[in-house]
Formats: structure tokens, C-alpha cells, sequence
């Protein structure tokens, strides 16, 4: 069995869908005989990819005219005018032009990618796009337009799932009524689909939970105590993520010693650490790091090989993070708003790390603290419970059984 699976940057690079894909495309080559990746990512080619894998790179930064032409003239046929429509009922304060740049992005991606989806689409038995975006676009209008046979399924995340001011998804009731199959990474991410989206679909897909995984053991670390409370943040430093919260948090706190971490890089980098010397260079009881972009292979050794206590994220939304994966697999607690998905991996029976939805910086002060006081054993316990988290929700076990799910949607479209 061949499937078809687009990408944004995988296998491109180390960065943007790379640390996803990779932990769950081994399990996948053992399901499908051969694996086909579209690609518009940059960089080298990664070595650590599997033997039965080909990889057709798309170079979507050379712009090309004609299907620019075409793309423009696609916002105003009826599928164009009933996709603004649908965007004003979602986003009522966007201006017409910020909707209409999305709308023709859509479009000019369709345009590039058509022909080799086509070409690669024709024995494929399944078709995958890693995000419900432009990509998704492209094979639900080909699919549209009988031009793919085979079943179609995409995954949604966060920025592909919630309707944000910061972007505008379009052409949902479109992906929604030529898609076979919707994979949400949280049950929150369904749910919320089901609620805003899913009625106006014409014809229903099916909706499923299938969440990320790492391809990686469990890491047992040893409880150290320290003097200093270790502290690690990792994202993209964008507005989003909210990494001021964090330094104002810091900037409240002067009864422990605490040495705070970042892990990634971002058009905002320059502004965290403008604020961050403002705030928290005077402070002798803390002191901090911005580690740059690190990739997923360095990241896991960083923790191997450094002791972390805490992990924070304060993101305004999210989906399930591979960031708090990726700690609770070395047993690392994590302190998050109760944002998106991030309930359904940030549980257990200590309340006290899932802070509410618009928590600041004084609520995040306040459980720092709280954690920095607790008992060994309550520390112990609750490292103890966010490695049984991850076992049971996503390790390699999730990974596998996502594969087994499209090996079986793939066979039942035969």
C-alpha cells in the first residue's frame, strides 16, 4: 500500500514539522509498503529517514505568475465568494483584505501543488496531510473534482482547529465536506470543531482523537535537591506563547533561587530580552537563559543530561503540546494555563499545576512558589504521575495505534 503525506517542512531541516512527523513516520513505513512526502520545507535532507521513502520537494518561495493569475481569479468564482462569506460569519472585525490574502495563499498553494499531487495521488491508497490548512485545501479540491480516489485524511492541531485573531482559517466547510477523516490531537480540538464548524457541513466526515506521541522511553531521573529551582520554557517567542508572563512572574518572586531557561527563537526574541534585562538582570535571586532553537534531538539530551524541576508554559491557547511531552517523559512536572487540550495532558490529582485560562503573572508567581515549597515526597509523586501520563497517553503506543487507524482506513477504501 502506497500513502501520500504533505508536509510543511518534514523532511527538510530540523524545524517546524519536523519533530512531529519524525517520532510517528517509522511506525508508518511499517504499515504502508511506500511513503510519498510533498514537501515545501528548506534545508538539507534529513539522513534519518526510512529506506521505503520518497520525497518530492516543492520550492514555494519561487514565486510563479500564472498561478498567481489563476489564484486571484479563484477569490471571486462561487467557491471563493461563499468562502469570504463564511469567513465574515467567523471573523467579523477582519478587514476584507486580510481575508482575502488568506483566500488567495489558499489558492496559489492549490495552484502549485495540483499537478504533482495528481501525478502522486493516482496509486496512492491514502492521502495525509499533516495540518488542516492549505494542503488540506489542495487535496479537498482535488478530491472535489474526482481527481483523488482514495480516502483523504488530515490531523488538526491548534493553529489549524481554533479561530484566533492572530489567524484566519478559511475554507473550513470545504475541507470539512471533502475530507474522509478528521484526526484532532485532543479531545478539546473535536469537541470544539463539533460546536463551531461541524453543522454547517454538508457532508459529515468523521471526526477522531488521535493524539501525538514521542518515539521515545521513559527517562527515570533521579530527584535532586538544589538550592536553585531549575526552570524551562520552550516555544517559538511570538506573542502567543506569552513569555511575558513568565518574566513578570520571575519579577515577583525574591524568596528562591531560580535559574529560568528558554528553548526557541522568534520574531519577538529581541523584545523578551530587552523586558527580561529590564526586569530581572537587578535581581540576585534569579538568573536566565535564552538557549536559541535547539532541535528535538537536542532538546531530549538536554534534559538527559541536566536535572530539571519545573516546566512553564503560558500560552494564550495550544492544542497538546510536544514541548510537555517531551518533559513529563523525563518526569518533568509542568505549571500551564488550562488552555485547548492542555488539560487532557497536564492532569492528575495535583490541581495546584493546571492554572486557570486567564491566569497572570501573579498566579503563576504564586504556584512556583507553591511548587518550590512542597514536600520531597509530593514532588517525588507528582514526577511519578506526569511519567505515568505520558506511558499511557502518548508514548510509542500512541504512535503505533495511530498507524494501525490509517493502515485501516486506507484498506476499507480499497
Amino acid at each position: 500500500m502506497k500513502l501520500l503525506l504533505l508536509t510543511s517542512n518534514y523532511p527538510f531541516g530540523n524545524l517546524g514539522d519536523n519533530c512531529f512527523i519524525q517520532n510517528e513516520i517509522y511506525a508508518l513505513a511499517e504499515k504502508f509498503d511506500n511513503i510519498t512526502i510533498i514537501s515545501t520545507g528548506d534545508g538539507k535532507l534529513r539522513e534519518d529517514i526510512p529506506a521505503n521513502l520518497k520525497v518530492v520537494k516543492i520550492n514555494q518561495k519561487k514565486f510563479k505568475i500564472f498561478k498567481a493569475f489563476n489564484a486571484l481569479f479563484a477569490l471571486f468564482n462561487k467557491s471563493g465568494r461563499q468562502a469570504f462569506k463564511e469567513c465574515k460569519k467567523y471573523y467579523k472585525n477582519a478587514s476584507r483584505i486580510k481575508i482575502y490574502k488568506q483566500l488567495f495563499i489558499y489558492n496559489y498553494v492549490y495552484f502549485l501543488l495540483k499537478n504533482i499531487i495528481k501525478k502522486e495521488g493516482k496509486d496512492a491508497d491514502l492521502v495525509y496531510t499533516y495540518w488542516m490548512s492549505s494542503k488540506a485545501y489542495a487535496v479537498a479540491k482535488l478530491k472535489f473534482d474526482k481527481k483523488i480516489n482514495c480516502p483523504f485524511i488530515t490531523r488538526s492541531h491548534g493553529f489549524d482547529c481554533y479561530i484566533r485573531n492572530d489567524y484566519i482559517l478559511v475554507y473550513r466547510k470545504f475541507i470539512g465536506d471533502n475530507v474522509d477523516t478528521i484526526c484532532f490531537i485532543s479531545e478539546d480540538g473535536k469537541n470544539y470543531y463539533e460546536r463551531t464548524f461541524y453543522q454547517d457541513l454538508q457532508n459529515k466526515c468523521d471526526l477522531k482523537v488521535a493524539y501525538l506521541g514521542l518515539n521515545r522511553k521513559l527517562t527515570n531521573i533521579k530527584i535532586q535537591e538544589n538550592n536553585t529551582l531549575k526552570i524551562v520554557s520552550c516555544s517559538n517567542v511570538i506573542d502567543l506563547k506569552r513569555l511575558d508572563i513568565i518574566i513578570n512572574a520571575l519579577f515577583q518572586i525574591d524568596s528562591i533561587n531560580i535559574n529560568w531557561l528558554h528553548i526557541g527563537s522568534g520574531e519577538k526574541l529581541e523584545e523578551i530580552k530587552k523586558l527580561a534585562q529590564q526586569k530581572l538582570s537587578s535581581k540576585k535571586n534569579i538568573t536566565f537563559e535564552f538557549m536559541g532553537n535547539l532541535n528535538n534531538e537536542s532538546i531530549l539530551n538536554f534534559y538527559k543530561n541536566n536535572y530539571i524541576d519545573l516546566f512553564i508554559n503560558c500560552s494564550d491557547t495550544e492544542g497538546i503540546p510536544v514541548t510537555i511531552m517531551e518533559a513529563y517523559s523525563f518526569g518533568i512536572p509542568a505549571i500551564t494555563r488550562d488552555v485547548g487540550g492542555i488539560r487532557e495532558i497536564n492532569c492528575g490529582n495535583n490541581t495546584n499545576f493546571l492554572l486557570k485560562e486567564d491566569a497572570g503573572a501573579t498566579e503563576f508567581a504564586e504556584a512556583i512558589i507553591n511548587f518550590a515549597n512542597m514536600d520531597l515526597k509530593d514532588i517525588i509523586n507528582r514526577r511519578n504521575e506526569v511519567s505515568e501520563i505520558f506511558e499511557e497517553k502518548f508514548s510509542i503506543k500512541t504512535i503505533e495505534e495511530f498507524s494501525k487507524c490509517l493502515n485501516k482506513i486506507a484498506k476499507k477504501g480499497k
